[in-house]
């Protein structure tokens, strides 16, 4: 866990748009938070924060390579996403002002805004996701 803290402030004393922030945010106790590997290591790292009654929101921490970060969400986007709506969920939000992390998620997951706010809604329908590979 230490060791996970330390890549984290590293990520995040990388990222303009997150600075300020610190590591202990990710693993904060009323949240799920976790880590998606590729064989070098820690790709990205999410914080899941329950909102209920039905959705979840994701904060999310793509390491300094946005290429490696992606191919590691997109690796791991159908079993994170077969979880999550297998929990009884039923939208996924999180918030952003980062073109390329909101173009990413519009383009590969079917992310769409709320709204004119900074939040982006993934929403399950009565369809069988097809978890973003139609899309790539």
């Amino acid at each position: 866990m230490e060791s996970d803290k330390e890549t984290i402030e590293h990520w995040i004393s990388n990222d303009p748009d997150h600075q300020g922030m610190k590591p202990d945010f990710f693993f904060n106790k009323g949240s799920m938070s976790l880590v998606l590997e590729d064989v070098f290591g820690p790709g990205l790292f999410v914080r899941i924060d329950p909102e209920p009654p039905s959705s979840v929101r994701l904060h999310i921490q793509f390491s300094p390579s946005e290429v490696r970060s992606g191919k590691t969400l997109l690796r791991g986007w159908p079993e994170f996403s077969k979880r999550i709506w297998g929990s009884g969920i039923s939208r996924m939000v999180f918030e952003s002002r980062t073109s390329h992390l909101i173009g990413f998620c519009r383009r590969c997951f079917g992310f769409q805004r709320v709204g004119t706010t900074d939040d982006y809604e993934l929403k399950l329908t009565t369809k069988k996701p097809s978890f973003g590979r139609d899309k790539i």
